[in-house]
């Protein structure tokens, strides 16, 4: 009988050389002598099979070279050294079997080989493979071979059984290792296992009873609130919703804790290693959270994988992950990993509105993005951010458009977005401020909502709306939203915001009630100084007036020009006041010229590919006239060329249904609904597209469609 040499020795670390310890304290030096002993032991371990000469000499040097990573404290090995270490332990599998083949003989210590392909395994997140690995090892005699022991099997296999949410199958593992070898690290393990079936007791019993094989141990980290998950889960293991529960549960408990601090540094590890006899800090709680909740996420996903609702949950997971300051090193997704979660959730249910919010706020906001603002921006940076920026209205406008009646905040968060435009479309703005207030945002128990804060986010949709109202000729509903504000916020901002409009309505009493609480807020505040002084102008208060230009003209003399040619010029005082004339209350601003003209003039700048352009002239045409259909229908385009998907059926809608037969209104929709996926609507106005043809060419051009269309077979 042959037996294999070098058996596993499951070390913490073994570093060579004469470098002291004092001298790995340091961050770099500590990195560099563990990633270098990796490459120590395999290039040593690489000249022992260079030199073997017989089948069983080459089996036992790729085994003792699989066990290079082994030597090093796991979390400094690269992926790639472990996967180099499984070629390794494949091969000596395979030259074993083939020698047993030939030689019609069976070797002890083939369960050794099992073993290290099991512990591989582990390193590399295969935990089925592991498994297999070990009931192998088990089945050709781990034990025997460890004189009756080998307690690390089963704790090993419990522990990838742990990993794949197989707690009871865990447990059972963990109860043999136990009465093989009793520890309090393996207490602990059985401890966290009865937990996860739901046994409280259980597990504090363990775990007392780690601590007094171990007083290090620290507190029993157990929630009690999380034994209800645990049972559920118990009584159906392959339950998704079960597991989705928790993890939402537990990413709640994630969210409400302060951020701190993982406690895995490199001066940590070298406390540990060669320190005082002291451990690294105690793992975050925060961090320690999140992980559990990705893991039962990601398990949802693996169990029901045509389920949008669990990669809704793990983007939402991962994305709170990413805002962490700390622990990015730990984690096992990319930066856009969230991201792809949305889409993934997004091609199952195209209409599932909060993966469509959930993607354009993440690329709103990316949680790691270095500079999201444009003014700092410039060339290729810029016209990236700007595309990301698109791509989100986008996606904000099919959230829009998939549950229009909750869709308040992802109105809000589309015109924070258009306003970082060059050009904003006035009419997007109008329309989501607007609907924002309806709706008074988006009801957060939908999980829709970003976190902002909803008064906060109201106010200044009151605000932007009452601005785009004065720009319309409609002064009385933006003092509508200027009073419905300061009911939710008293704050001198909106004071004189609504000050100075009061000037402009001829309304002087209530404009200086309101400068007064802005000059109380900020006593060194000009501009509050000046309107002050222009609606007691107007309210025929000379005297009053005058004093508060002075204290203006301390404040800020370049006042004095907006003062020349009126009665408070110190140069050449007249009888002019500086009151203007009152606003005819909700006189609409209609542009001069026609609606026809406007239209044609936004025709010719969509020619010359001026997109902003063209849609300032359609919107102007529509202020003309609110009824033209062939504006509505080529404002239409535009905003379904913008992904505005909404505001583009809107538009459609509105022309036909003011004329029934426009047929360029009706190809425009098609387009719409091809892009929605919708081959039944879109079918049926291409054939009221041909029927109404206006011209040869809309009629060639949804033939060609329809054609396509059939081709496809929808």
């Amino acid at each position: 009988m042959v037996r294999f040499t070098g058996w596993l020795v499951l070390a913490l670390l073994v570093l060579s050389g004469t470098a002291r310890a004092a001298d790995l304290f340091d961050p770099d030096n500590l990195i560099a002598a563990l990633e270098g002993a990796v490459g120590k032991a395999y290039k040593e371990a690489s000249a022992k099979l260079e030199a073997a000469k017989t089948p069983l000499e080459k089996i036992n040097a790729l085994y003792q070279r699989s066990k290079a990573p082994v030597k090093v404290v796991s979390a400094f090995v690269e992926i790639s050294d472990w996967q180099r270490a499984n070629s390794d332990i494949d091969e000596a599998l395979n030259l074993l079997f083939h020698y047993e083949l030939d030689n019609q003989t069976e070797l002890t210590g083939r369960s050794n080989l099992y073993f290290q392909k099991g512990f591989i395994a582990v390193a590399l997140k295969k935990y089925k493979d592991a498994i297999a690995a070990y009931d192998q090892a088990e089945q050709f005699g781990y034990a025997k071979e460890h004189n009756g022991n080998g307690a690390e099997l089963w704790n090993n296999r419990g522990n990838a059984r742990f990993n794949l949410h197989q707690a009871a199958a865990a447990l059972a593992d963990y109860e043999v290792a136990i009465g093989k070898d009793d520890t309090a690290s393996r207490r602990r393990l059985r401890a966290k296992a009865r937990f996860e079936v739901g046994d409280y007791d259980g597990a504090i019993t363990d775990w007392h009873k780690a601590k007094e094989l171990d007083p290090k141990t620290p507190d029993a980290p157990f929630d009690r609130e999380l034994i209800r998950f645990n049972k559920a889960i118990a009584e159906l293991p392959n339950s998704p919703d079960r597991f989705q529960s928790r993890a939402e549960f537990l990413l709640k408990q994630a969210e409400a804790l302060p951020d701190g601090s993982d406690g895995h540094s490199p001066f940590d590890v070298a406390n540990a290693l060669f320190g005082d006899g002291g451990t690294p800090k105690k793992p975050d709680a925060k961090l320690e959270k999140l992980r559990a909740a990705l893991s039962d996420l990601d398990y949802a996903v693996e169990i029901e994988p045509d389920s949008p609702l669990p990669y809704l949950e793990r983007a939402h997971a991962r994305t709170v992950w990413l805002k962490l300051p700390y622990g990015q090193g730990e984690r096992n997704f990319a930066d856009n990993a969230p991201l792809d979660d949305y889409e993934r959730a997004q091609k199952i249910d195209p209409t599932f509105a909060r993966a469509w919010f959930g993607a354009a706020l993440f690329r709103a906001a990316p949680p790691r993005a270095k500079n999201i603002d444009l003014v700092s921006l410039a060339g290729d940076e810029k016209e990236a951010r700007l595309n990301e920026i698109r791509a989100a209205i986008a996606g904000f406008s099919r959230a829009i458009y998939c549950a229009p009646t909750r869709s308040g905040e992802a109105h809000f968060q589309r015109a924070l977005l258009e306003r970082q435009l060059s050009t904003p479309d006035s009419n997007t703005l109008f329309t989501d401020y607007s609907i924002a207030i309806e709706q008074k945002m988006a009801p957060s128990a939908l999980f829709w909502t970003s976190g902002l804060d909803t008064d906060e986010a109201l106010v200044e949709a009151y605000s932007r709306h009452a601005e785009l109202s004065v720009t319309r000729g409609s002064f009385q509903k933006a003092l509508d939203d200027l009073d419905a504000a300061l009911k939710l916020d008293e704050n001198a901002s909106l004071f004189f915001q609504r000050g100075r409009l009061r000037v402009r309505g001829g309304n002087y009493d209530g404009s200086i009630a309101d400068l007064n609480e802005v000059i109380k807020s900020n006593p060194r505040f000009a501009d509050g100084y000046f309107w002050r002084a222009v609606a007691r102008d107007g309210k025929g208060e000379i005297e009053a007036a005058r004093g508060d230009v002075q204290e203006l003209l301390k404040l800020d003399e370049s006042y004095a020009k907006r003062l020349k040619g009126s009665r408070y010029d110190a140069q050449n005082p007249t009888q002019r006041g500086i009151a203007p004339k009152p606003n005819t209350p909700d006189a609409p601003k209609i542009p001069t010229g026609t609606a026809l003209e406007h239209k044609k003039a936004g025709n010719d700048l969509l020619l010359k590919e001026d997109v902003p352009g063209a849609l300032a002239e359609y919107n102007a045409s529509l202020q003309i006239d609110p009824d033209f259909a062939d504006a509505l229908t080529n404002r239409g385009s535009i905003y379904r060329e913008d992904g505005k998907v909404d505001l583009a059926l809107a538009d459609f809608n509105r022309a036909l249904e003011i004329d029934a037969k426009h047929s360029f209104a009706y190809y425009n929709r098609a387009l719409l609904w091809r892009d929605l996926g919708d081959a039944k609507r879109q079918r049926a106005d291409l054939e009221k597209a041909i029927a109404y043809a206006a011209n040869d060419g809309i009629k060639a051009d949804a033939d060609a469609a329809l054609k396509t269309l059939q081709k496809a077979g929808e």
